[in-house]
């Protein structure tokens, strides 16, 4: 090759860098410098902060929080990072829980479809499909909902009646389905 091909210095991991890499120029390099390593300096560590949600960040997010609330399923946990490793890196759930019957690593909630540059964009839904697949494999708990839902008491009723099975025992999970006065306030506002 030229400069650089996948068979010598491309890989996934320095894709955007593709255009500037030159096997000549790293040759050369290499070369001049000789083939012992010298320490020059200390390269500080620096990694930039992961921000963890302290709670909900929008508006559909804390209707969804106060929902789950009035239900009796509690709030879960927010900015909790699951690490996939490979391709995907990690995910962050909008609201996570720990199985409490330890069938599963946790579950995930995410809502979805709150814009065209988040989840509304068809590639971004696509990525979407691949990490809860991959959660599902690794024996996490998946509930995606819409965030058109949030108004729809049947289809919540149906989301909240899952992840009532999951979280609580059958006789209050039945409760959170047959009782939806928890969704009374959303239909008022």
């Amino acid at each position: 090759c030229p400069t650089s091909c996948i068979d010598c210095l491309q890989h996934f991991r320095n894709a955007f860098y593709h255009k500037h890499l030159d096997r000549n120029v790293a040759g050369d390099r290499l070369h001049a410098w000789g083939k012992d390593l010298v320490f020059s300096n200390d390269v500080p560590a620096k990694m930039p902060t992961a921000r963890v949600a302290e709670g909900p960040r929008g508006e559909p997010e804390r209707v969804l929080q106060h929902l789950l609330e009035r239900a009796g399923l509690g709030s879960g946990q927010h900015g909790h990072r699951i690490n996939l490793g490979g391709r995907y890196g990690g995910t962050i759930p909008d609201v996570f829980y720990p199985d409490p019957s330890g069938r599963r690593l946790g579950i995930c909630v995410y809502l979805d479809g709150m814009s065209r540059q988040l989840h509304g964009d068809p590639e971004r839904g696509r990525i979407d499909g691949q990490i809860r697949d991959e959660l599902d494999y690794l024996n996490y708990f998946v509930l995606p909902i819409q965030a058109s839902a949030l108004t729809d008491r049947e289809a919540m009723r149906v989301h909240f009646g899952k992840l009532a099975r999951w979280l609580l025992d059958a006789e209050t999970a039945g409760a959170v389905t047959d009782d939806t006065t928890w969704f009374d306030e959303v239909e008022t506002a």
